[in-house]
């Protein structure tokens, strides 16, 4: 049986590779005695086999398109380019091409014929209009064929929009500003577009922020910036926190074109009546707490003084110890400390010699004497925790006070 598949196979191979071998095999027939049958059933099947190599193939279209995607890479706003992607028929039939569906107005369809014939090929050109500055973009378009492989081809368009003018930074952020003290930080505005341009004033809607031009050129324009300025901001919070706005006014070039819709809001730039251009920076700030309290005791969730349980016995041995730190310019004269509601347990404080004008720290000592009685100080009923400094200027600050947890057992209990 095993010489019969072989001869099978070969006569196969020879069927398909000369298409004429049926009839070389019928003059001179390679089998057995008794396997005539055989042979002739493998006979017909081969010619069947003949026939069908030799009936042509289906008609239809076959779509080819080597490039499906084009990076515009860095363009101006309100511009407009285009890019023809090459399609190719490449079967032997007609191959019809429709327009379909499109991700923005600002990309258009462009196609010379809609029927590109068997061998022949066709551009299909988008065309992509830039709009508004500063973005990137991603826009992509349909098209619809009469190929069954591929019934619909989508090309896409990529890049980026130069910066007509804009701030470097969307918000300044300064905290922990010394108590008394200020902070400075800058920004730049700068244009990918614009050469040149003209900083006509700076405004502040908080008083606390201070703003000016810096006087410092930065002769390497880099990231494809064409001009750029320095603005110089100074923060003094006087004791708060807040939020303003530096308000930069810029002059455009004189050389720029006017276009009514560089004007509208599709441009993306606050256009002002006297014709300038606004930028907007937030800025955020934030002074240090002129005092802080620190402690294992202390919990934040509500904040309070947490001293646990205590046996009366074991009351003259136990302490806890918390840290004040003061900041500021003003030196602390003296700090006090008092505990309300809790008789027996006293606090002792001490302020560290060698603080600086910007810093001192206190330690206070909380401990029994020998009034201390069994009782239960919890949130319902808590003893009071009241630290005040002299010297500082800022009265909301100068006092903390917080609720004191804890629970005396008698030794029995």
């Amino acid at each position: 049986m095993k010489s019969y598949g072989l001869i099978f196979c070969l006569v196969l191979c020879l069927a398909v590779g000369l298409g004429g071998i049926v009839r070389q095999i019928e003059e001179k027939p390679v089998v057995r005695p008794g396997q005539e049958a055989e042979y002739r059933r493998v006979q017909m099947l081969l010619q069947q086999q003949a026939e069908a190599l030799q009936q042509p193939t289906e008609a239809r279209p076959r779509l080819v398109c080597a490039q499906r995607e084009f990076d515009f890479g860095d363009m101006d706003p309100f511009a407009e380019a285009y890019h023809d992607f090459l399609i190719e028929n490449r079967g032997n039939q007609d191959l019809i091409i429709r327009p379909g569906e499109i991700t923005c107005s600002c990309t258009t369809i462009e196609l010379g014929v809609t029927s590109i014939p068997p061998g022949g090929q066709q551009p299909v050109r988008l065309r992509w209009r830039t709009g508004g500055s500063g973005r990137e973009f991603h826009q992509a378009a349909t098209l619809h064929t009469n190929d069954p492989a591929s019934p619909v081809l989508v090309l896409r368009l990529h890049g980026r929009v130069r910066v007509t003018l804009a701030a470097n930074i969307s918000e300044l952020v300064l905290q922990n500003i010394a108590p008394g003290g200020s902070a400075t930080s800058h920004f730049l505005v700068g244009s990918e577009v614009w050469e040149s341009f003209h900083i006509e004033r700076l405004e502040t809607t908080d008083p606390n922020l201070e703003v000016r031009l810096s006087e410092r050129r930065d002769e390497t324009l880099q990231n494809g910036l064409q001009e750029v300025a320095e603005v110089v901001v100074t923060v003094r919070p006087h004791g708060q926190r807040g939020t303003g706005y530096v308000r930069i006014f810029v002059r455009p070039p004189a050389d720029w074109e006017d276009r009514e819709e560089r004007e509208g809001e599709a441009s993306g730039m606050k256009w002002q009546p006297d014709g300038t251009a606004l930028v907007e920076v937030p800025v955020h700030y934030a002074e240090m707490r002129r005092m802080s309290l620190y402690g294992d005791c202390l919990e934040t969730h509500p904040q309070h003084l947490n001293l646990g349980r205590v046996r009366l016995g074991d009351a003259p041995r136990k302490s806890w110890t918390l840290y004040a730190r003061f900041r500021g310019l003003q030196q602390v004269r003296g700090v006090h400390c008092a505990i309300e509601g809790i008789d027996g347990l006293v606090a002792d404080v001490r302020l560290l010699e060698g603080g600086t004008r910007v810093g001192q720290t206190a330690v206070i000592r909380l401990h029994f004497d020998d009034r201390i009685r069994p009782a239960t100080y919890d949130r319902f009923h808590p003893g009071s925790f009241r630290l005040q400094a002299e010297g500082i200027e800022d009265e909301r600050e100068e006092v903390i006070e917080l609720p004191v947890r804890l629970s005396v057992l008698a030794d029995d209990a």
